[in-house]
């Protein structure tokens, strides 16, 4: 197992929460160990995932 980064594009919300974003990656099969919005762009957040993979 390895500890990963990666970057997924989200749709943007009028009312944005952890919970939220949380869903959504669940929703891509990602378990977030961490995770930051790093970008807003075009009606989607950039987030940054560290993630295990196996």
């Amino acid at each position: 197992m390895k500890i990963v980064n990666k970057q997924v594009c989200i749709k943007t919300v009028s009312e944005i929460s952890s919970k939220y974003i949380e869903s959504e990656l669940e929703k891509q099969n990602i378990k977030p160990l961490r995770w930051a919005i790093v970008a807003v762009n075009n009606g989607f957040y950039t987030v940054n995932v560290s993630c295990c993979e196996e």
